[in-house]
């Protein structure tokens, strides 16, 4: 039974359709779409990126410093998208494990993971925060939605996943490291790890094996824009679970990764964490009470456990 916060979410978006809609533009660039079928994995070559560090930001508990980088790959983005932003988390006399986390649909700040990232740090983990491309002030568009076409969304999903794996190589020196997010952070946590070449801590919330049944037949389907009759929604499904995690074979961190599934979920559903599951032979699957806002409100404690769950599986 769907979360009756996750209704009230439901009715709120159709109350104000037009912040509300999804891919208001329709498909978009037919050359990003088709990259969506192209492999990327553990044998692509990596660009390096290197991180520029600003001055630390001192706070009960915690140090806040911002970085920098030049994105490598001005073979797709321009202008402002290149401009790569982190900000690092640590606790009070540092660490030696970093998970990065990766923001969700529409999570323009670092405010709603720096919540996440303390609670982290109390449990003597450091936390990386990635402004995604097309997010904050990498944006392309203007407006309300940074996000307006499926390539829109294909190219964050890209460039996002080749930024990470790429941040990640660089950070595994210093420390012990990990991938995780929420919602659709969730998803680029899952497209990151399957292109990983070295182990990681993987921790899924809540978890799913591709974005396409979310953004189809889930609540975020029924708010897709009108041109979206079901002979589209089928090419957007197919699109969408091309690169999925149950197409591909697991790899050895993946046995090791917690999974979380809220049981009344109606934005990513509970089965779809199953599914994952089960191909992940040797995953933690954790179920908890509620749905996908009561999930991100009120359950970061629990999201930090998994999180650290994940590190203790991987590096013991």
């Amino acid at each position: 039974m769907v979360d009756p916060i996750d209704r009230v979410t439901q009715v709120a978006m159709r109350a104000r359709p037009s912040r509300g809609e999804v891919f208001p533009d329709g498909f978009g660039d037919e050359a990003i779409l088709d990259e969506m079928f192209e492999a990327f994995g553990p044998d692509t070559p990596m660009r390096p990126v290197e991180v520029i560090w600003g001055t630390p930001v001192v706070e009960p508990l915690i140090t806040r410093t911002p970085g920098e980088f030049d994105s490598p790959w001005e073979d797709y983005l321009s202008g402002p998208a290149l401009d790569g932003e982190v900000e690092l988390i640590e606790p009070h006399g540092g660490s030696d494990r970093l998970v990065l986390l990766l923001p969700a649909w529409g999570d323009e700040s670092y405010e709603p993971r720096r919540r996440l990232g303390r609670l982290l740090a109390q449990r003597g983990i450091s936390s990386l925060l990635l402004m995604n491309p097309l997010f904050g002030p990498r944006r392309i568009h203007g407006g309300h939605l940074p996000i307006r076409t499926v390539s829109d969304f294909c190219l964050q999903a890209l460039i996002t996943v080749r930024e990470a794996r790429a941040l990640l190589d660089s950070m595994r020196a210093d420390w012990d490291i990990g991938v995780s997010g929420f919602s659709m952070g969730s998803g680029y946590t899952v497209a990151t790890s399957l292109t990983l070449p070295f182990p990681a801590a993987i921790a899924l919330a809540p978890a799913a094996h591709s974005p396409a049944w979310t953004f189809t037949r889930g609540i975020m389907g029924t708010r897709l824009a009108p041109e979206f009759d079901e002979r589209a929604k089928t090419r957007l499904f197919e699109i969408l679970d091309a690169p999925g995690a149950c197409h591909q074979e697991p790899l050895p961190h993946h046995a090791t990764s917690v999974l979380v599934a809220a049981k009344g979920d109606g934005f990513v559903v509970p089965h779809e964490a199953h599914r994952l599951h089960a191909h992940w032979e040797g995953s933690e699957l954790r179920e908890i009470s509620g749905g996908h806002a009561r999930t991100w409100l009120l359950k970061k404690p629990e999201m930090a456990d998994a999180i650290e769950k994940s590190f203790v599986r991987t590096y013991a």
